[in-house]
């Protein structure tokens, strides 16, 4: 059977199998087909090999009387997934033993987990809605900075430690202080950026 290598092939075969068209397996033990299976591909058709000359299957077998019998079955070709390069400010707002931060929304990455306040610099992916764009243009490359990544994005993420006074005349959203010292599942971002500074 020619097809992509994967479950449809698989289902064509078991399909075909089913309707009565390999006769001569129907009347083999499941195991002894499955160990005569085993040991054909394992002393004379490999994955990357094909002894199509010493094989007892040779005569009946399509990809061994095919101009190349490693093209059976077809291996598929994989999409390569588009990422991005995505560049967030981490702004760190740490007064004694507490955090400015927000609990992420179910809809977004990390659900549940309290991220410090993250602005989005620069994206290539003009569709993305995981956080606010930054309306000032702070002067960010010199910035202490880490790399993350998630799904589709290579993130570098700057850090910007600042006062409460200072945060509060630069920048807007809904944050909240949370104590450092109870048991908060902070993202790994903002973890990472707290280990920075």
């Amino acid at each position: 059977l020619k097809g992509a290598k994967g479950p449809k092939l698989q289902k064509l075969i078991k399909k075909k199998f089913e309707e009565g068209e390999f006769p001569e397996i129907a009347k083999c033990k499941g195991r002894d087909i499955n160990e005569a299976l085993m040991d054909l591909g394992r002393i004379y058709c490999q994955a990357r090999s094909a002894n199509c000359v010493g094989c007892p299957v040779y005569k009946d077998c399509v990809a061994g009387n095919s101009k190349d019998a490693l093209e059976y079955p077809e291996i598929p070709v994989k999409k390569i997934a588009k990422t991005y390069e995505l560049d967030l400010l981490r702004v760190i707002v740490k007064e004694e033993d507490s955090i400015l931060g927000y609990r992420k929304a179910d809809d977004e990455w990390l659900s549940g987990q309290i991220e410090c306040p993250t602005f989005i610099l620069s994206s290539e992916d003009k569709k993305l809605k995981q956080y606010p764009e930054l309306d000032s243009k702070l002067s960010y490359k010199k910035l202490k900075k880490y790399k993350t990544a998630i799904t589709k994005y290579k993130i570098t993420n700057y850090i910007l430690e600042i006062s409460h006074a200072e945060f509060k005349k630069s920048y807007t959203g809904s944050f909240r202080k949370y104590k450092l010292n109870e048991k908060l599942n902070i993202s790994t971002a903002t973890s990472k950026a707290l280990a920075k500074i």
